[in-house]
């Protein structure tokens, strides 16, 4: 029913429309045809003008004999042709309009070829040829009762006329065709604005139902964008506790092997490292976790604290494969965002780099101040990221072909996670090739 009616609203409303352009058409063509009947008038003028400058130069030339009026003859019959053409041009396709130029055309031509004999015979005249005189008089005196000119404006001044009352004829027309298209604009409107009243009423109860299902639609999104938060949230945890694990076990598997006391000591170092380093990440989720509850989202922090923390987790998985840990001196940065967000990305990119760079190589970290932003750029003499992959380095659970030198798993999904926590922050994580050979992951932080 509802829609019944604001179809029916639409229809009423487009048909007025369309008749009031189709009126405003009416109006247009009707200025257009004023217009082109003044032209036409001015062209009927104009070529009625030429008659009388023609007859005039022939007679000054019959009286005179002076070969100037001969010149300015030809010269007024040069414009009346052109006169002609623009006039031919005016009329369009009205039949009997171009019935009247014809024969314009043909008294013209008519006129020409008289005028062109008496031109001859008053030059015989001139010469002094016999008899030529006297019949230069005679034909002299048939010109009043010749007729030509007098048709010639006869018909000029019925193509005028004709205009005219053509004129009047579109302009009845255009006149009843706009009263009959108000009439029903009017109408148009009254029914609209029934139309409208009834659809209004609609409208509120439609509205009302689509608030109930936009509360409905909203509720769901927030119970989806938790329970993805949530997923995300295990996903972190996960990947973290499983570096953290790894740690343990790759100890665990190097105790037995260990050939000496101080080696032994190192790794079971290293076993208490990553369980208190597992310990503590837990600690900081669940401190994260607290400070959202709380509100308090955001501190303060000190990126060459967070960095020095960092390489010293990771610094026996990389003496283990003999490689070393590098932090290039740099200014001091303090940066804004949540530290386990913070330790989180930089774990990562270090991870990352242990795994995959050759053995005996060194992974370098390098600390900047752009200004607007902190800057850590991870860099290691690895691999790098095949072209062909790089559209995929970020996605989630999409291995790349290149496999770490230490025979470490890898999920796919550590990348994928750090880049949300940047990104998250108000900062990004992004990847180029090192000059020279290698991978250089670059992360942007905002300052505090």
């Amino acid at each position: 029913m509802y829609t019944s009616l604001l179809v029916a609203v639409v229809v009423v409303l487009l048909a007025s429309s369309l008749l009031s352009l189709h009126t405003t058409a009416r109006l247009s063509e009707s200025v257009a045809a004023v217009s082109h009947t003044q032209r036409l008038q001015e062209r009927i003028n104009r070529l009625w003008g030429l008659l009388g400058d023609r007859d005039t130069h022939i007679l000054r030339y019959l009286l005179l004999g002076r070969e100037l009026h001969v010149e300015e003859f030809h010269n007024i019959l040069r414009q009346m042709e052109k006169a002609q053409a623009q006039l031919q041009q005016e009329v369009g396709d009205d039949p009997v309009q171009h019935a009247a130029l014809a024969e314009i055309d043909r008294l013209h031509q008519e006129r020409i070829e008289r005028a062109e004999y008496l031109i001859a015979l008053k030059r015989r005249a001139m010469a002094g040829e016999p008899g030529a005189q006297a019949q230069l008089d005679e034909e002299f005196e048939a010109i009043p009762s010749n007729g030509n000119a007098e048709a010639m404006r006869a018909l000029l001044e019925a193509m005028s006329e004709h205009e005219v009352a053509e004129l009047e004829r579109q302009q009845h027309q255009r006149e009843q065709s706009i009263r009959q298209n108000r009439i029903i604009v009017l109408g148009a409107n009254f029914l609209a604005v029934i139309a409208g009243v009834a659809t209004l009423l609609a409208f509120r109860r439609l509205r009302r139902r689509e608030d109930e299902a936009l509360r409905a639609s909203i509720e769901a999104q927030q119970a989806h964008r938790i329970a993805s938060e949530r997923q995300a949230s295990l996903e972190v945890v996960a990947h973290d506790l499983r570096g953290h694990f790894g740690n343990l076990m790759l100890a665990a598997e190097l105790l037995p092997t260990a050939h000496s006391d101080d080696a032994r000591s190192r790794l079971a170092e290293s076993v208490r490292g990553s369980a208190t380093s597992g310990l503590l990440f837990l600690r900081a989720v669940l401190e994260q976790a607290a400070g959202e509850a709380r509100g308090d989202t955001t501190t303060r922090l000190e990126l060459e604290e967070a960095l020095q923390a960092v390489c010293a987790e990771f610094a026996d998985a990389a003496a283990a494969k003999g490689m070393r840990i590098e932090m290039q001196p740099g200014p001091a940065v303090a940066l804004r965002g949540q530290s386990a967000a913070l330790m989180h990305v930089l774990r990562n990119l270090v991870s990352n780099a242990v795994k995959y760079a050759p053995v005996g190589s060194s992974v370098e970290i390098v600390a900047e101040d752009l200004g607007d932003r902190g800057r850590v750029r991870v860099l290691d003499r690895g691999p790098g990221v095949p072209a062909h992959e790089r559209a995929r380095l970020f996605q989630r659970y999409l291995p790349l072909s290149t496999q770490p030198t230490g025979g470490e798993p890898a999920t796919g999904l550590g990348l994928a996670l750090a880049r949300q926590h940047a990104r998250a922050q108000g900062g990004d994580l992004r990847y180029e090739d090192r000059p020279g050979g290698g991978a250089c992951f670059i992360l942007d932080w905002p300052l505090a």
